[in-house]
């Protein structure tokens, strides 16, 4: 286990075996589900940018690294301050601190939903900064701390990050999350 601090923020990192790979998210509608910092997003405060010239990348293999990152949303007061490590392919990270201590912030870097103030975030070698935002977003997907329905059908909010998904793959997400008996016990199911 390797540990890396900064300021109160601790992260923890070992090794798994599933192979699993995790992340981020996908395209967002109304902001950052389980971001505190959401409205920024609807008001363009800070926003990413996509990239002039991206890289061209195909699957990432998932090593993602923070070097010497530096982020406040008010440049002034930075939440994190000179936070490095990286984690490896198949190795799970817990970030671990009080309230505001930056867990929340390191997510929302890694899918550039901002960039930092200072230093690099880098998947697979490449910074995120070279890296499209679509193609960034598309790989990784994020499980927030807090729950959000949208108005539409219990299928409707399983698919919204990609509305075109087909029943068969809506219905094989909810058994991955271990929902689909409790969706088909409700009287409109899926609908």
């Amino acid at each position: 286990i390797r540990y890396c601090r900064s300021g109160s923020l601790v992260c923890s990192c070992s090794g798994l075996r599933s192979g699993d790979s995790v992340g981020c998210c996908s395209k967002s509608r109304h902001g950052s589900p389980g971001s505190s910092k959401g409205p920024s997003l609807l008001t363009g405060e800070r926003k990413a940018r996509a990239p002039e010239d991206p890289v061209a990348m195909g699957r990432f293999e998932g090593r993602v690294g923070f070097d010497n990152v530096t982020f406040g949303y008010q440049k002034y007061a930075p939440v994190l301050k000179h936070v490095s490590f990286e984690a490896q392919p198949g190795e799970m990270i817990g970030l671990v601190g009080h309230s505001g201590a930056g867990k929340s912030t390191c997510i929302n870097l890694v899918c550039r939903f901002y960039d930092p103030d200072e230093g690099t975030i880098s998947v697979d070698g490449v910074p995120l900064k070279r890296v499209s935002l679509g193609a960034l977003r598309s790989q990784i997907g994020l499980v927030p701390q807090d729950t959000y329905l949208f108005s539409g059908t219990i299928a409707d909010n399983i698919a919204y990050a990609k509305p075109d998904a087909a029943r068969a793959a809506v219905v094989r997400a909810a058994k991955i999350a271990n929902a689909h008996d409790f969706i088909r016990r409700k009287p409109e199911g899926y609908e």
